[in-house]
């Protein structure tokens, strides 16, 4: 699977299991910033990946999903269950495990026995503020922290 649809993958993964509100993802191999918004949340996903400029779109039940990547024109199960997760890239015929803790994804490719890491991105600090706003995204301000505050604060 290409490197900008496991970073895709990671970032639904992380945003359907977490049930945080994300900017991004951070690709660790790459160290790469990946901007991508939109809504991964019960049983929708629509997500814009500005890298690529394409939607990856879906539905499910909560735990099984099925994805459709606009750009690749291919469909991707994904399989979410407690806090890991298990995708199926049927274009490639490539399949994937991983966890999600906290902000931190793990996905694994066991024809290949590579791992990689990626971190969802929480808040638009600099470099991201710039990026998102080339991009005409806004900073989700709904967001409420541990202590009842609304917006985004600094460091999540």
């Amino acid at each position: 699977m290409e490197a900008h649809l496991q970073a895709a993958l990671a970032y639904i993964a992380g945003r359907l299991i977490s049930g945080k509100n994300s900017y991004g993802v951070y690709d660790h191999s790459r160290s790469k910033r990946i901007l991508i918004n939109g809504t991964a949340k019960g049983p929708v996903v629509a997500v814009f990946d500005h890298d690529q400029r394409c939607h990856i779109s879906g539905n499910g039940n909560g735990f099984q999903y099925s994805l459709y990547h606009h750009g690749e024109k291919r469909i991707i199960s994904l399989t979410v269950f407690g806090s890991r997760f298990s995708a199926h890239d049927y274009g490639h015929s490539a399949s994937f495990t991983g966890t999600v803790q906290g902000n931190s994804i793990s996905l694994f490719e066991p024809a290949t026995c590579r791992q990689f890491r990626y971190t969802l991105v929480l808040s638009l600090e600099p470099p991201w503020s710039r990026l998102a706003g080339e991009a005409g995204i806004e900073p989700d301000r709904s967001t409420t922290d541990t202590n009842g505050s609304t917006g985004l604060q600094p460091g999540t």
